[in-house]
């Protein structure tokens, strides 16, 4: 079973990896699984692409808390 940490921990080595194509990585990840036909394994990635895009977001949301 994966966790919502293991989504976070990969989604953050895939952004040290990739930088600014993190996404563009994480989604072809995704879409091969899809392709493969392993749906686990392509929801697990749609998470990560997920992860990742908020990581890397630079604007809030409104009324989000900002450190």
């Amino acid at each position: 079973m994966v966790t919502d940490k293991d989504v976070w921990r990969v989604a953050k080595h895939v952004i040290e990896e990739h930088g600014e194509a993190a996404p563009i990585v994480a989604t072809l990840c995704a879409d091969d699984f899809l392709a493969s036909g392993k749906l686990t394994a392509h929801r697990v990635w749609k998470s990560v692409v997920k992860a990742v895009g908020e990581l890397q977001r630079a604007i809030p949301h409104d009324g989000e808390r900002v450190n």
